[in-house]
């Protein structure tokens, strides 16, 4: 008894919360560990990487995403923000929805900004790109404006966390996600993760 109330007494003082010692026994027979890729893996700080627009909104969509993205809390939302150097006109009518996108009106205009599948579910015909990264899909009026690309940085001890578990036993890593699968594939081989969703 006393060696599990130490284990669960040094989880504790590295900041995991073990729910009883019972519970300690069965992640001794642990062989799959499923990590969420931002905050956990990544550090969440995300930074814009590129702009791509269409020739009719050409150095627009930054602006725009940032009049609809203001009022959201989302990781995304706060990289847009960070990198518009100007000043941001309020919107209004402001839609969120979460894991998607938002929609929000301004000078008589729709601005849509989300992921591809929540463009394409509202009608819009988005142009894919080869680019690597998260990204926020942009359109006006249901017509595609352009795309903003986004990197997130690797957490130092990621790399030595996901070898100490294989080391310990582990056979299968598995990073969540909701970038696209070419990001995730390329932050989970960095890593050493097995799979990805």
């Amino acid at each position: 008894p006393l060696t599990y109330f130490c284990g669960v007494g040094a989880g504790a003082k590295k900041g995991v919360i073990i729910k009883d010692t019972s519970t300690l026994e069965k992640l001794s027979n642990c062989k799959t560990v499923v990590f969420d890729k931002t905050g956990t893996l990544t550090e969440g700080n995300l930074k814009v990487v590129k702009i791509i627009s269409t020739k009719a909104f050409t150095g627009k969509v930054l602006s725009l995403a940032s009049i609809a993205e203001q009022y959201s809390n989302h990781p995304i939302a706060k990289a847009v923000l960070k990198a518009n150097f100007g000043e941001i006109p309020a919107g209004e009518n402001f839609i969120e929805v979460a894991g998607k996108g938002v929609i929000v009106e301004y000078a008589n205009d729709k601005i849509i900004c989300g992921n591809k599948g929540y463009l394409e579910e509202l009608g819009v015909k988005v142009i894919e790109n080869n680019e690597v990264g998260a990204k926020l899909y942009v359109a006006v009026n249901d017509a595609y404006a352009g795309c903003v690309v986004f990197n997130d940085t690797i957490k130092k001890m990621a790399y030595g966390a996901v070898l100490e578990l294989y080391d310990a036993g582990i056979e299968n890593t598995v990073m969540l996600t909701g970038d696209n699968e070419r990001c995730a594939k390329a932050i989970a081989s960095k890593i050493g993760i097995d799979e990805f969703i």
